[in-house]
């Protein structure tokens, strides 16, 4: 079997709601864990993935979140394998966010700070849980069967 996104990737990863301004991203972009901004719209669809770099100084606090970030090189389909995943990282980037066909967002690759693995559910949960933070709902995986992680 080829190992593919869907099978590495975090289902609770955070997101923010369309509605979400340019200080919710900044606030979120306090926590080192966080590497992306995940803004969906209402029907979980992926409107854009914010990286710190995005966050230009002269960027409005109150602006829309929407209007920041991108989607080019930072989503791969479910399906995409993971030999793929590691050459679209490279050597800086750690995170990339996995939609389906339609744009939803269906979870979040996290290359580990070791770069040796990826995160994964209970990984997350652990570290919210130590810190006192709460852990998003998973995402609907109702496109793919239970499938083996690595």
């Amino acid at each position: 079997m080829t190992l593919q996104a869907r099978h590495i990737m975090v289902t609770v990863p955070k997101r923010l709601g369309a509605d979400a301004r340019i200080a919710h991203v900044r606030a979120e972009f306090e926590n080192d864990h966080v590497h992306l901004v995940l803004v969906v719209d209402r029907d979980g669809r992926l409107v854009t993935a914010i990286e710190r770099a995005d966050l230009t100084p002269g960027l409005d606090d109150s602006s829309f979140a929407s209007a920041c970030g991108r989607l080019e090189g930072r989503t791969v389909s479910a399906t995409t394998p993971v030999t793929a995943i590691a050459r679209l990282l490279g050597s800086t980037r750690r995170r990339l966010a996995v939609v389906d066909d339609h744009g939803r967002l269906l979870g979040l690759v996290c290359l580990k700070r070791s770069r040796r693995g990826y995160c994964d559910d209970d990984g997350v949960r652990a570290r919210a849980q130590e810190r006192g933070g709460t852990v998003p709902a998973p995402l609907p995986q109702d496109r793919f069967p239970s499938t083996p992680r690595r």
